[in-house]
């Protein structure tokens, strides 16, 4: 039987609802995009799998596509990296880390595709402040290049512990946040306008650091003589 003959019998099997036996006919004439869309419409994944492994990335980069959209509609995380892999879709791996919040594989990645830092670091970054992870988010987002979403998560940490009573704490980040500007002067020896009142703000939370840090003992001792 020559391949028109089994692909006008799988249609006639898909038109009857035996999409199964079509998926079949569709691989035996080498139909493979018509053999996906059937498992995939029934969500199929690992027979959609079995499809990609016999894919050739020079010859079916649309099937190879279509198996990492099914995967990815179906949140297989795991089974899209493999398609992507095959066709050697650095950019699209990387996005599909970012979309399923697989951190760990995008910073790995960055280790040997250092180009992509921007686009992986900010979202990470907006994904720690939202787990209350804000001392990784303002390292996250200083490596995004994002100083101005840096210094807030600072700013948020100090009142946070201002207000929870953690004078230690809030002496920390004061004095961290002052670092943040000074390390903002791009030149100390005949510097900007931007850039002394960077070396101001330096000073002022700088002084503000070691008066919460002193207050921290008062209020301690304080609160040892209450009990």
């Amino acid at each position: 039987m020559d391949d028109d003959m089994i692909l006008s019998q799988a249609k006639d099997e898909e038109d009857n609802g035996n999409w199964k036996d079509a998926a079949n006919l569709y691989i035996k004439c080498r139909h493979f995009e018509d053999a996906i869309n059937c498992y995939g419409r029934k969500g199929i994944l690992d027979s959609i799998l079995n499809i990609l492994k016999i894919l050739d990335k020079g010859k079916h980069v649309n099937e190879i596509r279509l198996c990492a959209k099914y995967f990815k509609e179906m949140g297989n995380h795991t089974y899209a990296k493999q398609a992507l892999l095959k066709l050697g879709d650095i950019k699209g791996l990387m996005a599909l880390h970012i979309e399923f919040y697989q951190w760990e594989e995008a910073l790995q990645q960055l280790k040997t595709h250092p180009q992509f830092a921007d686009k992986v670091y900010l979202p990470y970054a907006d994904w720690l402040a939202a787990n209350d992870r804000f001392e990784e988010a303002q390292e996250a987002y200083k490596k995004a290049k994002k100083p101005d979403l840096a210094l807030r998560i600072i700013e948020f940490l100090i009142k946070n512990a201002i207000m929870e009573k953690r004078f230690k704490d809030s002496a920390k980040y004061l004095f961290i946040l002052g670092c943040e500007y000074l390390s903002l002067v791009e030149n100390a020896e005949n510097p900007s306008q931007e850039d002394m009142d960077n070396m101001k703000k330096y000073e002022e939370y700088s002084s503000k650091a070691e008066i919460y840090h002193a207050y921290d003992h008062i209020h301690r001792l304080i609160e040892g003589l209450l009990k």
